[in-house]
């Protein structure tokens, strides 16, 4: 997990918190099972952490409803862990962070999207790393000799295996690409980018 990642976690848990008044005072939860009552997501996370406090013989705490919101997030296990939310992968992030809203905003049709569709959070991934590992008349290149399916310029709109595809061919091929740093951009954009190991016959640096 990255810093930014990490950060945003802890954003999201607070709004979710702040929303159900998830508060402990002196050591006793404020908020009552009846929160549970709000969506059968809050009604999955309290069974949750009613387990875990059961397995310690005492009451909910905040802590017990946050370790829950991370062991429904590896619900696609068999048998989920109880690791901390630093310990997760990209698409148990993505769960989490989607759970996270609907706790926040039950009503959250975006977030809903994302939680119940895995691929979204993939396909934002990808998208990103495609925008910003080449100019966008690169890629376009590259995804006209390709893929048959492609409608120019949106290659966003790609099946997620065929983005898969062109975000491997685009690692491949820039890997010894460089960009100058405080450079304005070209008028050509696909010169945006120099190759550090250009063949001396060869004059296209792609």
């Amino acid at each position: 997990m990255t810093s930014a990642q990490d950060k945003l976690y802890w954003r999201l848990w607070g709004a979710a918190a702040r929303a159900n008044d998830w508060v402990q005072v002196k050591g006793r939860l404020i908020a009552t099972r009846a929160n549970a009552a709000r969506s059968p997501d809050h009604a999955r996370l309290w069974a949750q952490a009613a387990q875990l406090a059961a397995a310690e013989t005492r009451a909910i705490t905040v802590q017990d409803l946050r370790r829950a919101a991370t062991l429904i997030a590896q619900s696609h296990k068999s048998h989920p862990s109880h690791k901390s939310h630093l310990a997760l992968n990209n698409p148990q992030l993505d769960r989490l962070y989607s759970l996270l809203h609907l706790l926040a905003d039950p009503d959250d049709l975006d977030a809903r999207l994302k939680h119940d569709n895995p691929a979204v959070g993939e396909r934002e991934r990808l998208c990103k790393r495609i925008a910003a590992a080449a100019p966008h008349a690169y890629i376009d290149r590259i995804c006209r000799d390709r893929f048959e399916d492609y409608t120019p310029p949106f290659w966003e709109d790609l099946p997620l295996n065929h983005l898969k595809i062109l975000h491997h061919t685009l690692r491949e091929r820039t890997q010894d690409w460089t960009r100058p740093l405080n450079a304005s951009p070209p008028a050509d954009a696909s010169a945006m980018y120099t190759r550090s190991h250009v063949p001396a016959e060869s004059k296209d640096p792609f």
